[in-house]
Protein backbone atom coordinates (compact mmCIF):
# COMPACT_ATOMS: atom_id res chain seq x y z
CA UNK A 1 0.00 0.00 0.00
CA UNK A 2 1.58 3.12 -1.21
CA UNK A 3 1.11 6.52 1.44
CA UNK A 4 1.22 9.76 -0.09
CA UNK A 5 4.28 12.14 0.93
CA UNK A 6 6.01 9.89 3.27
CA UNK A 7 3.39 9.34 5.50
CA UNK A 8 3.87 6.32 7.91
CA UNK A 9 0.69 4.40 7.98
CA UNK A 10 -0.32 6.01 11.97
CA UNK A 11 -3.00 8.64 12.74
CA UNK A 12 -1.31 11.42 14.33
CA UNK A 13 -0.07 11.44 18.04
CA UNK A 14 0.07 7.84 17.80
CA UNK A 15 3.07 6.95 17.10
CA UNK A 16 5.84 6.06 19.69
CA UNK A 17 7.38 9.50 20.10
CA UNK A 18 3.92 11.06 21.10
CA UNK A 19 3.36 8.44 23.79
CA UNK A 20 3.84 8.92 27.30
CA UNK A 21 5.54 6.78 29.57
CA UNK A 22 4.04 6.41 33.58
CA UNK A 23 5.66 4.60 36.00
CA UNK A 24 4.35 1.82 37.54
CA UNK A 25 2.75 2.63 40.46
CA UNK A 26 0.69 5.68 38.97
CA UNK A 27 -0.15 3.12 36.84
CA UNK A 28 -1.22 0.60 39.03
CA UNK A 29 -3.20 3.29 41.46
CA UNK A 30 -5.56 4.11 38.30
CA UNK A 31 -6.06 0.34 37.43
CA UNK A 32 -7.32 0.14 41.60
CA UNK A 33 -9.61 2.35 41.27
CA UNK A 34 -10.61 1.88 37.60
CA UNK A 35 -11.23 -1.81 39.30
CA UNK A 36 -13.10 -0.01 42.61
CA UNK A 37 -15.69 1.99 40.80
CA UNK A 38 -16.40 -1.17 38.16
CA UNK A 39 -16.75 -3.02 41.64
CA UNK A 40 -19.39 0.03 43.05
CA UNK A 41 -20.96 -0.23 39.49
CA UNK A 42 -21.78 -3.82 40.14
CA UNK A 43 -23.13 -3.40 43.70
CA UNK A 44 -25.46 -0.23 42.47
CA UNK A 45 -26.77 -2.45 39.26
CA UNK A 46 -27.00 -5.80 41.74
CA UNK A 47 -28.71 -3.25 44.22
CA UNK A 48 -31.09 -1.74 41.53
CA UNK A 49 -32.17 -5.16 40.31
CA UNK A 50 -33.12 -6.13 43.88
CA UNK A 51 -35.44 -3.15 44.66
CA UNK A 52 -36.67 -4.05 41.40
CA UNK A 53 -38.21 -7.42 42.58
CA UNK A 54 -39.07 -6.20 45.66
CA UNK A 55 -41.15 -3.62 44.18
CA UNK A 56 -42.69 -6.55 41.87
CA UNK A 57 -42.84 -8.59 44.72
CA UNK A 58 -44.89 -5.95 46.33
CA UNK A 59 -46.83 -4.77 43.47
CA UNK A 60 -47.83 -8.30 43.29
CA UNK A 61 -49.42 -9.01 46.78
CA UNK A 62 -51.19 -5.53 46.23
CA UNK A 63 -52.82 -6.75 43.21
CA UNK A 64 -53.45 -9.99 44.95
CA UNK A 65 -55.10 -8.10 47.95
CA UNK A 66 -57.38 -5.62 44.76
CA UNK A 67 -58.38 -8.40 43.07
CA UNK A 68 -59.47 -10.43 46.27
CA UNK A 69 -61.23 -6.88 47.45
CA UNK A 70 -63.11 -6.97 44.04
CA UNK A 71 -64.15 -10.60 43.87
CA UNK A 72 -65.29 -9.76 47.41
CA UNK A 73 -67.11 -6.65 46.36
CA UNK A 74 -68.75 -8.61 43.57
CA UNK A 75 -70.07 -11.17 45.54
CA UNK A 76 -71.73 -8.68 48.66
CA UNK A 77 -73.03 -7.09 45.65
CA UNK A 78 -74.74 -10.45 44.32
CA UNK A 79 -75.83 -11.14 47.95
CA UNK A 80 -77.85 -7.81 48.71
CA UNK A 81 -79.64 -8.07 45.14
CA UNK A 82 -80.40 -11.21 45.71
CA UNK A 83 -82.24 -10.27 48.78
CA UNK A 84 -83.62 -7.20 47.47
CA UNK A 85 -85.41 -9.68 44.79
CA UNK A 86 -86.60 -12.24 47.60
CA UNK A 87 -88.00 -9.28 49.50
CA UNK A 88 -90.25 -7.92 46.30
CA UNK A 89 -91.28 -11.09 45.42
CA UNK A 90 -92.01 -11.93 48.59
CA UNK A 91 -94.12 -8.52 48.54
CA UNK A 92 -96.27 -9.21 45.39
CA UNK A 93 -96.52 -13.25 46.31
CA UNK A 94 -94.34 -13.76 43.23
CA UNK A 95 -93.36 -17.88 42.58
CA UNK A 96 -90.28 -18.82 42.35
CA UNK A 97 -89.96 -18.76 38.54
CA UNK A 98 -91.33 -15.14 38.34
CA UNK A 99 -88.79 -14.11 40.96
CA UNK A 100 -85.90 -15.81 38.88
CA UNK A 101 -86.83 -13.03 36.34
CA UNK A 102 -86.22 -9.72 38.64
CA UNK A 103 -83.38 -8.06 37.53
CA UNK A 104 -82.05 -4.38 37.61
CA UNK A 105 -81.93 -1.93 40.57
CA UNK A 106 -84.93 -1.75 43.32
CA UNK A 107 -87.34 0.30 40.96
CA UNK A 108 -87.30 -2.34 37.75
CA UNK A 109 -87.73 -4.71 39.75
CA UNK A 110 -90.54 -3.75 41.84
CA UNK A 111 -92.11 -2.09 38.34
CA UNK A 112 -91.75 -5.86 36.67
CA UNK A 113 -93.35 -7.71 40.48
CA UNK A 114 -95.94 -5.40 39.78
CA UNK A 115 -96.99 -6.39 35.83
CA UNK A 116 -96.51 -10.11 37.08
CA UNK A 117 -98.56 -10.15 40.36
CA UNK A 118 -101.32 -8.69 38.22
CA UNK A 119 -101.19 -10.84 35.28
CA UNK A 120 -100.53 -13.93 37.20
CA UNK A 121 -104.05 -12.31 39.39
CA UNK A 122 -105.66 -12.13 35.97
CA UNK A 123 -104.78 -15.57 34.93
CA UNK A 124 -105.97 -17.36 38.15
CA UNK A 125 -109.59 -15.96 38.25
CA UNK A 126 -111.20 -16.87 35.08
CA UNK A 127 -114.58 -14.17 34.05
CA UNK A 128 -117.95 -16.51 34.45
CA UNK A 129 -116.05 -19.65 34.03
CA UNK A 130 -118.69 -21.91 35.90
CA UNK A 131 -121.04 -19.74 36.51
CA UNK A 132 -124.80 -19.69 35.20
CA UNK A 133 -126.25 -16.35 33.39
CA UNK A 134 -129.28 -14.86 34.76
CA UNK A 135 -130.29 -13.47 31.48
CA UNK A 136 -132.36 -15.25 28.94
CA UNK A 137 -130.56 -15.80 25.29
CA UNK A 138 -132.06 -13.82 22.48
CA UNK A 139 -134.60 -15.52 20.99
CA UNK A 140 -133.95 -17.60 17.75
CA UNK A 141 -135.66 -19.99 15.58
CA UNK A 142 -133.27 -22.51 16.88
CA UNK A 143 -133.46 -21.69 20.98
CA UNK A 144 -137.37 -21.70 20.09
CA UNK A 145 -137.24 -25.22 18.78
CA UNK A 146 -135.04 -26.59 21.54
CA UNK A 147 -137.66 -24.87 24.05
CA UNK A 148 -140.62 -27.06 22.42
CA UNK A 149 -138.54 -30.13 22.52
CA UNK A 150 -136.87 -29.60 26.33
CA UNK A 151 -139.20 -26.86 28.08
CA UNK A 152 -138.32 -23.50 28.82
CA UNK A 153 -135.23 -22.70 30.93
Amino acid sequence: MDTPDGATGQTPGTGPEDQKVFDQEYVSKLRAEAASYRMKAKENADAVAELAKLKDASKTAEQKTADTLAALQEQLDAQATAAQRANIALKFGLTADDAALLTGDVDAMTALATRLAKDAKAASSSPREGLQSNTKPSDGKLREVARELFGDD
